[in-house]
């Protein structure tokens, strides 16, 4: 009995073991499959990864051979771009030098058909300058009504009227400041700038469809002739006043000085007539025949005197009472002016080398060399002659009255010999002796 209880005991204790070993195990594999689920949860999410990476990658390969296509299409784009680019560089080049060539040959038919500049020597500045106001006052319809062309049609007359305005503001505005540089010397560079003015505005309003007309254009160009006309009207009498001035200044001169050498003679006469007077008395008393010798030759001199003296008076006193009487000096300076340069002038001074040494005195480098001094009772009139005969060749073309003429001095010498009666001597060679020195001492 007791055996069988302790075999039953047994028993329920393996019995009880086995029951908790039974739980344990079913734990573990409820944990199990646990673990396979989420294990299968994860390779499925592995897959979906998968998959998503695969169809990323097919993607980024199509973006690949997208961008491939692309960049091919952009490099043929960009050569085809260059190339049009280059092609239309080479269109544009041979337009411009078509535009060159036709600007250039159209360029002299601006100036060809304008009214040659021609100023007379007859008119003052003042009526050139009222020539000018009747030219405008000619003009007063040209410069309202058609100074300006259009060539296409416009949405309001506001507009047409504001590009009217604008394209006349400009070429005015810069035709008036080139006109207020105008000068004696640069009457050419500003016809031209005006031109360029012209052509420039038509350029730029171009589009716009609105010119600057021809008429109004030629206008422009004539004003710039009658104000070249009266600057060179003003300098003119400027220069005549200073001529005249100069020319009041050695008459002066000159007068001055034969007064003095009137004086001086008169002076002279009645000291010899005096001694003359004495010595013919000595001469009644003397009874030595030898000491009435020497009374007799010196009575003979001071009439020799006293008759040069006479003369020397009535030459004074006729240039005293013939105003137009003076010398006509040609001179030269190869130091300042160089061969062949000679200045053909007019001095009424009793000592006409007086004046040449003024003139050479501060203006100039160098002394002037002498080649002719000819007496005249009429010095104005031959001197004007010879100025009218050498004009063309007058060093100053603006100013006439600066007198040097490149010509030679055969050329003046015949020109005065052909119209002049009395006995001229011209002297060639020019010492020039300060310009020669200073070129010894310069090669030394």
């Amino acid at each position: 009995m007791a055996v069988f209880f302790l075999i039953f005991l047994v028993v329920v204790i393996l019995l009880f073991i086995a029951s908790i070993n039974s739980r344990g195990y079913s734990n573990k594999v409820e944990k199990l499959e646990s673990l396979n689920e989420k294990l299968q949860w994860k390779e499925q999410q592995l897959d979906n990864r998968e998959m998503n990476i695969s169809n990323r990658e097919r993607e980024l390969s199509e973006l690949k051979n997208e961008i491939s296509k692309l960049t091919k299409n952009i490099k043929s784009a960009k050569k085809e771009y260059n190339d049009i680019l280059k092609s239309t560089a080479d269109i544009l080049k041979n337009k411009d030098s078509e535009l060159a060539i036709f600007e250039e040959s159209y360029r002299p038919t601006l100036v060809s058909s304008l009214i040659p500049l021609k100023i007379d020597d007859k008119l003052t500045s003042s009526e050139v300058r009222n020539k000018l106001v009747i030219f405008r006052d000619e003009n007063k319809d040209l410069v309202k009504n058609n100074s300006v062309e259009f060539y296409k049609t416009f949405d309001s007359k506001l507009e047409k009227s504001n590009l009217q305005k604008k394209i006349l503001l400009l070429f005015n505005s810069e035709v008036a400041g080139l006109l207020n540089k105008l000068t004696l010397s640069n009457i050419n560079s500003i016809r031209n700038k005006i031109v360029t003015s012209y052509e420039r505005a038509n350029k730029l309003f171009k589009n716009d469809g609105v010119q600057i007309s021809r008429q109004y254009f030629e206008y422009k160009l004539n004003e710039l002739d009658f104000n070249y006309q009266y600057l060179v009207k003003k300098n003119d009498e400027k220069e005549q006043q200073a001529a005249i001035k100069e020319q009041m200044i050695d008459e002066a001169k000159a007068q001055k000085e034969l007064e003095k050498e009137q004086r001086r003679i008169e002076k002279e006469q009645r000291k010899f007539n005096n001694e003359l007077d004495k010595t013919m008395k000595y001469l009644s008393k003397s009874t030595d025949s030898i000491q009435s010798e020497i009374y007799a030759e010196k009575i003979k001199e001071l009439e020799a005197k006293i008759k040069e003296l006479e003369s020397d008076k009535a030459n004074v006193t006729k240039r005293l009472a013939n105003t137009r009487a003076g010398y006509v000096y040609v001179i030269s300076n190869i130091g300042s002016f160089g061969d062949n340069v000679y200045k053909i002038g007019m001095t009424k001074r009793l000592n006409p080398l007086d004046r040449v040494n003024e003139l050479g005195s501060a203006s100039v480098p160098f002394k002037f060399d002498v080649h002719a001094m000819i007496f005249s009772d009429d010095a104005p009139t031959l001197e004007n002659h010879l100025h009218k005969v050498f004009a063309d060749k007058s060093v100053n073309k603006v100013n006439s009255r600066k007198e040097f003429f490149n010509v030679t001095l055969k050329e003046i010498e015949k020109e005065v010999l052909d119209n002049f009666d009395a006995t001229v001597e011209f002297t060639e060679y020019a010492k020039a002796e300060e310009y020669r020195r200073s070129l010894e001492l310069r090669e030394e």
